[in-house]
């Protein structure tokens, strides 16, 4: 009995931890999304892994319909546009990539983190204040993150990569 109580409590997590924001029309899935010209869409963590060889990474989770994801896109696009040459700005669709969003535990968006590198084969994360670390929960940004708040942690994470 308790395992089938657990098993229905982790079900019932996992469909709230991968809604989010709410999607009233589903059928919007199928609509193309908008381009984004310096944003990269990421599916797996290979592609996460590509981008960190060149410098640190904003990755950011969501799905177009969600109404902070949206507002969070022009954020995004200034910044990778500022950021062309120094770190990659990268956005993984809960929609489309959702193994690869629940791989990184992502309960709600738009969920935003700055990636250093790989440090013994994990991901070090920038937090806010500054740190590094290889717990992503407490080195993210949850909800719609302003501009400056982003652009500080990526400037800290060029900072930790070029002491390295």
């Amino acid at each position: 009995m308790n395992r089938k109580i657990l098993q229905l409590i982790f079900f019932i997590t996992m469909a709230l931890l991968l809604s989010g924001c709410v999607d009233d029309n589903a059928s919007d899935a199928d609509v193309p999304s908008q381009e984004r010209s310096y944003l990269t869409e990421v599916t797996v963590p290979e592609d996460i892994n590509r981008s960190l060889a060149s410098g640190p990474v904003l990755v950011e989770m969501g799905y177009e319909g969600c109404p902070a994801c949206d507002d969070q896109q022009p954020i995004l696009e200034e910044i990778a546009a500022d950021y062309q040459e120094k770190a990659a700005v990268l956005h993984i669709d809960t929609r489309n990539a959702g193994p690869l969003a629940l791989w990184f535990g992502a309960d709600y968006v738009p969920d935003s983190f700055v990636i250093v590198d790989i440090e013994d084969g994990q991901y070090a994360y920038m937090r806010a204040d500054g740190q590094m670390t290889t717990d992503r929960k407490s080195a993210r940004f949850v909800g719609l993150a302003e501009k400056e708040v982003l652009m500080q942690a990526l400037d800290r994470a060029i900072d930790a990569r070029q002491e390295n």
